[in-house]
């Protein structure tokens, strides 16, 4: 269908055209002179044109997440504020999006604030503490966090709810280096969502990474992916010392096809660069990114791909992409995440001041979090 060239249809259309192609500004301005124009109407008008509500706060929405990425925060807040009004059906929602967003841009107190207010208004709901758990982990404050994980377990109905209170409480042990706990913690989640609990790398990659490898051993005895048991094997072979036998691994893993399972495609790309194949990874890669939402670890296994091959302009392009994505990672996320992507760079790029030219991507976007006004 054609729009006529002002028509909101047509301006929306736009937007995602422009957001497509990076021009996250031109987006931006297209969505706020749709919102501008759409939020101007009387409220009688909107309520008897539904669908141009539901336009308006869908507009909305994505203008809020991409103010967010551009680290613009006073305006993202602003306007999920307004959303709280114009959404009334998910007010709760766009509250603890602006506390979280607030904590996040370095007005702590005030987010937290927020967040608790919103869970005395409503303390039978328990997606109000687990948010407020959750924002109070990042920040460090491990035993307030557990406080507010119990409130949610003891309020919380539904059976995803209970599951994903279980996560944050493993999240929050692993934190804390109470690693078996964490794990039990783990168990429990997985009880709730066995769909989630059919592979343990969450509970093996911990136990890899603080160097339990028996431990890591007996959770990746349960693992049933093929392209996951033989990677991580092989990192628990390499972390060892017993490079040769990894190597082999992972060089076996590269004759395999992965499958359009994220984690078949994360850890065939990774072995790809461990033993020195990153020609094979941009094709399938960037056709499984082309298709398919985007994860962190795939957008760095391209980035890194591409600049060991000499293709700096598309690894520029794909980690400036991973670095405004990532504006969200604090804390201990962010501390693994640059840890993990070093010792990448390190594995499959030989030249060192190459590396240390990428090593700029992994730092937060400017006018991220860091920049914030800080407690």
């Amino acid at each position: 269908m054609v729009w006529l060239a002002d028509s909101y249809e047509a301006i929306y259309q736009r937007a995602q055209s422009l957001n497509l192609l990076g021009d996250k500004e031109g987006a931006i301005r297209e969505l706020g002179r749709m919102v501008e124009r759409l939020s101007s109407l009387q409220p009688s008008l909107l309520a008897r044109r539904p669908k141009l509500k539901a336009l308006m706060i869908s507009s909305s929405t994505t203008l809020s997440e991409l103010l967010h990425q551009a680290g613009r925060y006073d305006q993202a807040i602003e306007l999920k504020r307004k959303l709280t009004e114009w959404d009334g059906a998910n007010r709760e929602s766009w509250q603890r999006q602006v506390g979280a967003l607030l904590i996040e841009k370095g007005e702590i107190e005030e987010g937290l604030e927020c967040l608790r207010r919103l869970g005395e208004e409503d303390p039978k709901e328990a997606l109000n503490w687990l948010v407020l758990g959750n924002e109070l982990a990042k920040l460090g404050r491990l035993d307030e966090a557990q406080d507010y994980l119990q409130r949610a377990q003891e309020v919380a109905r539904r059976r995803e709810e209970r599951a994903g209170i279980w996560f944050s409480m493993a999240s929050l042990h692993r934190q804390a280096a109470r690693y078996d706990q964490a794990a039990e913690a783990w168990e429990e989640m997985a009880k709730l969502d066995p769909e989630q609990g059919v592979s343990p790398l969450w509970v093996y990659g911990m136990y890899i990474e603080v160097q339990e490898f028996p431990k890591a051993r007996g959770y990746l005895s349960r693992e049933k992916n093929r392209f996951l048991a033989s990677f991580y094997g092989g990192l628990i072979a390499w972390r060892e010392g017993n490079h040769a036998g990894a190597e082999r691994t992972w060089r076996m893993m590269v004759t395999w096809q992965p499958g359009q399972n994220l984690g078949e495609q994360e850890t065939w790309a990774e072995a790809c660069l461990r033993t020195g194949n990153a020609t094979r990874v941009p094709p399938v890669v960037g056709k499984h990114l082309a298709e398919n939402p985007p994860s962190l670890k795939l957008v760095l296994l391209l980035g890194i791909a591409q600049a060991a091959i000499g293709e700096l302009e598309q690894a520029r392009s794909s980690l400036g992409q991973l670095q405004r994505s990532s504006v969200g990672l604090t804390g201990e996320l962010r501390e693994r995440f640059e840890r993990e992507a070093a010792e990448l760079m390190e594995a499959a790029i030989a030249d060192e001041a190459l590396r240390e030219e990428l090593s700029q991507y992994l730092a937060p976007a400017e006018g991220g979090p860091e920049e914030g006004t800080k407690e």
